[in-house]
C-alpha cells in the first residue's frame, strides 16, 4: 500500500518549477479502511491496534488504529505546510475530508461511511486552512477573516471551491464571498449532504441523531 507521505517529493518537484501561479491537488488515502494500511509502524502510537475483522468486539482496536491514521494525517499536513513555507511563496493550503467515519459509535452499530441515512460521525468533517507569512502579509484580511470565521461551520464542498478562488485571486461571476472562509462576508450556511439518491438533504436533522 502507498502512504500519503509519498506525495511530498512530488509536491517539492512542482514547487521548484517556480511557476507564477500553481494549483496543486494532493489526493490522499487519509483514514480509509483498512486503517492499519494507512500509516507506518512509527506512527502506531495508540494501541492495541491490531484487528482481524471489523466487528463490534474489535471496536477499541479499530478506534486506536483510526486514531493512528489521524496522527499520520496531521503529520502529513504539517509537512505540506513546511514545504510551502520553505518555498518562500505566497501560498495557502486548504484541506478537507470527503466524509467522516462510523466505527460502531452508537446503538445502530454503523460502520464506515455509506449509510443511506448517515450519522453525525459520517457528516462532521474538518476543513483546515493554512496561510503562509508572505500571503498573510500581502492579504492580511484573509488571515483575519479565517480566524473570525473559525467557529462557524462550512456549507458543503462549495466552501473549498470559493475559498480556493479567493486565494488564487481569480475573478469570476460565479465567485460567492459568502461561501469563502477567508472572506469577511462569509455567512453561516444551511448545511446539506447528498443522500444515496443524490438528493440534497438538510443536515440539522441528521446531526440531532
Amino acid at each position: 500500500e502507498s502512504l500519503d507521505m509519498e506525495l511530498l517529493p512530488l509536491l517539492k518537484e512542482e514547487l521548484v518549477r517556480g511557476a507564477d501561479r500553481q494549483l496543486i491537488v494532493l489526493h490522499t488515502y487519509g483514514s480509509h479502511f483498512s486503517y492499519n494500511d494507512r500509516y507506518p509502524e512509527d506512527f502506531a502510537r495508540f494501541g492495541p491496534y491490531e484487528y482481524t475483522d471489523a466487528s463490534l468486539a474489535a471496536k477499541d482496536r479499530l478506534d486506536n488504529a483510526y486514531d493512528n491514521t489521524i496522527l499520520y494525517t496531521a503529520a502529513m499536513l504539517d509537512s505540506v505546510a513546511s514545504c510551502l513555507r520553505l518555498s518562500g511563496a505566497e501560498a495557502a493550503m486548504v484541506y478537507a475530508s470527503d466524509h467522516g467515519e462510523d466505527i460502531f459509535d452508537d446503538d445502530r452499530h454503523l460502520f464506515l461511511h455509506a449509510s443511506p441515512v448517515p450519522s453525525r460521525w459520517q457528516i462532521d468533517v474538518p476543513m483546515i486552512v493554512w496561510i503562509s507569512d508572505p500571503m498573510a502579509a500581502r492579504h492580511p484580511g484573509y488571515f483575519d477573516a479565517a480566524c473570525a470565521n473559525r467557529p462557524m461551520p462550512v456549507s458543503t464542498s462549495r466552501s473549498v471551491y470559493h475559498t480556493a478562488l479567493q486565494f488564487a485571486g481569480i475573478g469570476s461571476p460565479l465567485f460567492d464571498p459568502k461561501l469563502s472562509v477567508v472572506s469577511g462576508e462569509y455567512k453561516k450556511p444551511a448545511r446539506r449532504y447528498l443522500d444515496d439518491h443524490n438528493r440534497a438533504v438538510d443536515l440539522d436533522a441528521i446531526l440531532a441523531r
